[in-house]
């Protein structure tokens, strides 16, 4: 075997163990699908739909918790994770300030595919 043909077999045997390694730590997609966290809108009003501020609003389920408050226009934007059974809890915390009393309420939080909206009319106490 010639020099020539020694040197070429060595550096094609170089180049293609060089191109394997190199791509043998690429991440795939596993699924297809990316994981993405839902955007998670909640409206609280009281009964003649007037928004309550001050609320204190929390997403949670297993292995998941966002928390927040409402704000002036009685809106709090969270977010969620899609893939866990949620719940969602609203308090009132700051007493007979904003509007009155509430009671705590708790509801499911839809598994849509998309952002979630819910509107949410608290009870007096």
């Amino acid at each position: 075997m010639s020099a020539w043909t020694r040197t070429l077999k060595f550096i094609a045997t170089g180049t293609i163990s060089l191109l394997l390694t190199s791509c043998y730590g690429t991440i795939q997609a596993m699924y297809g699908v990316p994981f993405r966290l839902r955007e998670a809108t909640i409206r609280a009003r009281t009964g003649d739909n007037r928004p309550i501020p001050g609320l204190s609003v929390v997403i949670h389920g297993d292995h998941f918790l966002e928390s927040g408050k409402t704000d002036a226009s009685g809106e709090a934007v969270l977010t969620a994770d899609p893939d866990v059974d949620l719940s969602l809890l609203i308090r009132d915390i700051d007493g007979a300030a904003n509007l009155g009393e509430f009671a705590d309420q708790e509801e499911p939080v839809p598994k849509i595919g998309g952002d979630i909206e819910m509107n949410v009319t608290m009870i007096s106490k």
